[in-house]
């Protein structure tokens, strides 16, 4: 709980910490404010927020950005796609064309309302195929590809502008 309105009201009134998986340092700096704000609200300090990172790190930025394509490569398309059953939990994907539009699921009852929501927002506005989509749920997030300096730089900018107050590192 944490993402859907619901889910950060539950997040204000009782938790001490959030995982998150905001896309990017923007997402994560208004998710912490609201979140500190609704806490703050009841009382209570805001809960710490942690994104969950998975850096990739090379000796040069080009580096970590081939092994960051070399990793996408080896996830079996089907795999990726089994992904967003975390999501999507009430639809079968293997109906659908690897490279055809995502299908609209908006109106699908899930769990994870706020990811679901996010993920339909993203594959309409960016007009991602269904093998895009995947990818970009089950893959690492770019911003911390890189050297381990820009990793480190991209780390302190989360933590320096209140975006997060520590890291979940995953692999």
């Amino acid at each position: 709980a944490g993402a859907s309105d619901t889910g950060r009201d539950f997040a204000a009134k009782l938790a001490d910490a959030v995982f998150t998986n905001r896309e990017n340092i923007d997402e994560c700096r208004a998710y912490s404010a609201d979140l500190g704000a609704r806490a703050n609200a009841l009382g209570r300090p805001a809960p710490l927020v942690f994104p969950v990172v998975t850096p990739i790190i090379g000796g040069t930025e080009e580096e970590a950005k081939r092994k960051s394509q070399e990793l996408n490569d080896l996830l079996d398309p089907w795999l990726a796609v089994s992904f967003l059953n975390r999501y999507f939990t009430a639809f079968d994907f293997t109906q659908c064309e690897l490279d055809g539009p995502v299908p609209d699921l908006s109106h699908l009852p899930d769990a994870s309302q706020s990811s679901t929501r996010f993920l339909m927002n993203v594959a309409r506005d960016e007009g991602l195929t269904l093998r895009q989509l995947a990818y970009r749920a089950a893959a690492p997030r770019p911003d911390f590809t890189g050297t381990p300096e820009q990793v480190a730089d991209q780390m302190q900018r989360y933590f320096e502008s209140r975006a997060s107050d520590g890291f979940m590192i995953a692999t």
